[in-house]
C-alpha cells in the first residue's frame, strides 16, 4: 500500500534524474569541447595536401569521439554514480532503522 506523498516523491525523483542527466551532459560536453577547440587551433597552422580530405575526416571523428566520450563519463561519473550511492544510502538506513 503506497502512501498519499509516494507518487509526488516518485514524480520528484524522476524530474531530478532527468535534470541530473541534462546537467552533466552539458558539462561532459563543455569539458569535451575545451580539448578538441584547443587541438583544432593547434593543427589548423599545419598545412593540408592533396590526401588531407581523408586526414580531416578521421581527425574529425577522433573529435567527435572525445566529445561523447567526455559527455558519457561525466553523465556516469558526476551524475548516475553519485545518484546511485544516495538511493543505496537511503535504502540501506531505512533497512536499518525498519522503515523499509
Amino acid at each position: 500500500m503506497k502512501m498519499q506523498g509516494e507518487s509526488d516523491r516518485s514524480t520528484m525523483d524522476r524530474a531530478q534524474f532527468r535534470q541530473t542527466i541534462i546537467c552533466t551532459a552539458a558539462v561532459g560536453a563543455v569539458l569535451g569541447l575545451v580539448p578538441a577547440l584547443g587541438s583544432i587551433a593547434i593543427r589548423s597552422e599545419r598545412v593540408a595536401g592533396p590526401e588531407g580530405f581523408l586526414d580531416w575526416l578521421l581527425y574529425a571523428m577522433n573529435l567527435a569521439g572525445v566529445l561523447v566520450g567526455s559527455v558519457i563519463f561525466c553523465v556516469l561519473v558526476f551524475g548516475m554514480l553519485p545518484m546511485l550511492l544516495q538511493a543505496g544510502f537511503v535504502k540501506l538506513a531505512r533497512l536499518w532503522t525498519g522503515r523499509a
